[in-house]
């Protein structure tokens, strides 16, 4: 996704980056001091996913004002509004229409940046569907990503596996998973899980919605069931 943080404060927006690095690792987090960049990308045609907005921006103008503005071009944009001064902005939040799903206070602590961004994330999601290619002898599919349950590699080829239908490609599956979201997890070297579908997990298996049994190798095991518990706390948080 397309992030945007604008602060008037360079440093701080340094720090920031430098701090959550590993959080935006599979994004492009632009940082801009001034509103006018956000609103010079939307003339080029450039529209950020979400918008991590400073409201106090030292100018005549506050961060809310501005988005009320950008929304107007960019009406699929989601804010979060960045403040250190919640007590003296919290009515104007709720009472100024913009795109608004939360707001986080400074200093931003990691547990709240990742449920807000999951929470947005989510929301993004369920507005527009991401669409995945698969290729196979000469004839392009697009599968929602969301319907996957799971893929599984089966020598030269993989199956994206879906409750209507099963998709064949000649891909890699470690390439194959650069195309999906974090909700997806390697449970196996032969297989993706869909961490949305699953209904159990132990050290030998996932059970999905769907009762389809799929393995875990000893070797992966932390690391899914790691994945699944943080996938799972923020998917809560976020409701």
């Amino acid at each position: 996704m397309l992030i945007v943080y604008c602060d008037n404060e360079p440093l701080y927006l340094n720090a920031f980056s430098d701090e959550f690095s590993d959080v935006f690792e599979e994004d492009e987090l632009l940082l801009y001091t001034s509103a006018d960049c956000i609103f010079n990308d939307i003339s080029n045609n450039i529209f950020p996913d979400i918008v991590l907005m400073d409201i106090d921006l030292g100018d005549i103008r506050n961060g809310i004002d501005y988005a009320e503005e950008f929304l107007k071009l960019s009406p699929n944009t989601k804010i979060i509004y960045v403040t250190a001064y919640i007590d003296r902005f919290i009515h104007e939040l709720f009472l100024k229409s913009s795109n608004f799903p939360g707001f986080l206070a400074k200093p931003v602590k990691r547990e709240y940046l990742l449920t807000m961004l999951e929470k947005v994330r989510k929301q993004i999601r369920e507005n527009h569907p991401k669409m995945v290619a698969v290729s196979f002898q000469n004839i392009i599919s697009k599968v929602d990503e969301k319907d996957i349950l799971y893929v599984e590699s089966d020598r030269h080829l993989i199956k994206i596996v879906t409750e209507d239908k099963t998709y064949v490609s000649y891909e890699k599956l470690s390439d194959f998973k650069q195309k999906l979201s974090a909700s997806f997890a390697l449970s196996h070297k032969s297989f993706i899980v869909n961490m949305d579908k699953i209904k159990s997990l132990n050290s030998a298996e996932i059970i999905l919605e769907n009762d389809a049994a799929i393995p875990v190798s000893r070797s992966k095991f932390r690391e899914c069931k790691e994945l699944y518990l943080d996938y799972l706390k923020r998917d809560l948080l976020s409701k």
